[in-house]
């Protein structure tokens, strides 16, 4: 398959989007969902061609762009952490206890003495 079809290109007028410093969340996701649609256009009708190969890789520079800018809007909007329930010490995300370590070891020198 190629990106022709009966002499006329398929993905002309298709504007490749960037992550831009104002944009919110959903502009982000949606802007990537549009970057994997066309990339997704660009592979199965693009296959073969020297210049597909560079829009593909273009493409996909632009997903690590946008991707990266919605790892930074989440990062800057977690408001919410995890605390240990004793001092309120904030706890790593993945913190599968609810007590920080040195209320834990507090607790189980006071436990077992």
């Amino acid at each position: 398959m190629t990106n022709v079809y009966e002499d006329n290109a398929i993905l002309t007028g298709v504007d490749v989007v960037t992550a831009l410093p104002g944009d919110h969340l959903d502009e982000l996701e949606d802007k990537y969902r549009q970057l994997d649609l066309v990339y997704y256009l660009q592979r199965a009708f693009g296959s073969g061609e020297l210049e597909t190969d560079r829009i593909k890789q273009y493409i996909l520079a632009c997903k690590a762009d946008v991707s990266a800018a919605i790892i930074e809007r989440l990062k800057k909007a977690k408001k919410i952490y995890k605390r240990c329930r004793v001092c309120g010490k904030i706890l790593p995300w993945n913190d599968p206890y609810a007590l920080c370590e040195d209320c834990f070891q507090a607790q189980r020198e006071g436990r077992y003495q």
